[in-house]
């Protein structure tokens, strides 16, 4: 059984594939093409067609966005645990303050390389400290895969959240999550001449709660790499009430991280608004005599010493070669 937080695993990852997106880059010479926008479904209002506002405080505003999906990651991953502390074994359970789950998945491969899950949840109630009762209605599919191969260790996960909607009880606030996410990763440490990858896919996944908002359409993160370099990439939009609008992320050139190197020694990543930020690393910002620059709509607005290109790496979840994949 995938364990108690198979609702919060989830969406902590995208968090993650999130961070080292709102900053990342394109690999290898390759073309990310953004698929087709599909329809968001939980009501992102105005924010869907307005450009986000971009200027040098676009950092903290993706830290907020990054806030509010832990937030809402933390409430669904309380909820589930709450909901899922008496499950054994497959079949119908009574939620603790009302409602029922209903759980299916292959017993016998509990300690396998491959499991696959179903969980429906009726009107399920929950009390969570510091939050009260919550209530949830919706299913999860879950798939697992972890297994051993010639060219290193693969790690397959993919998450569909249909239709996950409920309230906290004594607010009213609305809570809900809607979406498929993937990854993808193969580990190639120890393999001759392997390389290792790192792949998020998010064709569709947003979330509420209350007023807090965050949906992304198109998006793929790539992290290619050997044991000396890595390149990432990034497509996709994002849109967000704490951007009041949305963004759609690319990288032209793709941000490398060398043996040797605090910071990474090339690479562009473009978050695209009402204006365009351009956050340019190593000789990619030539000229400016910085470890990494800003751009705003064509005009230099930041430029970064060692320690300052070291938190925004960290910020960005773009990773050293001294914290390989």
């Amino acid at each position: 059984m995938a364990v108690q937080k198979i609702l919060g695993v989830s969406v902590l990852a995208a968090g993650a594939m999130l961070l080292s997106a709102c900053n990342d880059s394109d690999t290898g010479g390759g073309h990310l093409v953004v698929t087709p926008e599909p329809e968001l479904e939980l009501d992102p209002g105005e924010y869907q067609d307005t450009p986000a506002g971009v200027s040098s405080d676009f950092a903290e505003d993706l830290e907020q966005v990054f806030a509010d999906m832990g937030e809402i990651s933390d409430l669904i991953a309380d909820f589930s645990e709450a909901a899922t502390a008496g499950v054994s074994e497959p079949g119908t359970y009574d939620c603790p303050a009302g409602g029922r789950l209903i759980t299916d998945y292959d017993e016998a491969n509990d300690d396998n390389e491959e499991q696959a899950e179903n969980w429906d949840f009726e009107n399920c109630v929950v009390s969570i400290d510091g939050v009260g009762q919550v209530k949830i209605s919706g299913s999860v599919d879950y798939y697992h895969l972890n297994k051993s191969t010639a060219e290193g260790e693969v790690w397959k996960f993919s998450v569909t959240y249909d239709g996950i909607t409920g309230e906290v009880l004594e607010t009213g606030e609305v809570l809900a999550l809607n979406g498929t996410e993937e990854i993808d990763e193969l580990d190639a440490e120890g393999v001759v001449s392997g390389t290792s990858h790192l792949i998020g896919t998010i064709d569709f996944l947003e979330m509420r709660y209350g007023e807090l908002y965050v949906g992304l359409t198109g998006f793929e993160s790539r992290q290619e790499g050997t044991e000396e370099e890595s390149e990432y990439t990034i497509v996709g939009k994002l849109v967000a009430s704490a951007l009041e609008g949305y963004v759609t992320l690319e990288t032209p050139v793709p941000v490398t991280a060398e043996y040797g190197y605090t910071c990474p020694t090339k690479g562009q990543i473009n978050a695209a608004g009402d204006e365009t930020a351009e956050l340019m690393f190593g000789e990619t910002a030539l000229g400016t005599g910085a470890k990494a620059a800003l751009w705003i709509g064509g005009q230099l607005a930041e430029s970064y010493d060692e320690n300052e290109c070291e938190y925004l790496i960290d910020l960005l979840g773009i990773e050293t070669y001294d914290d390989p994949l």
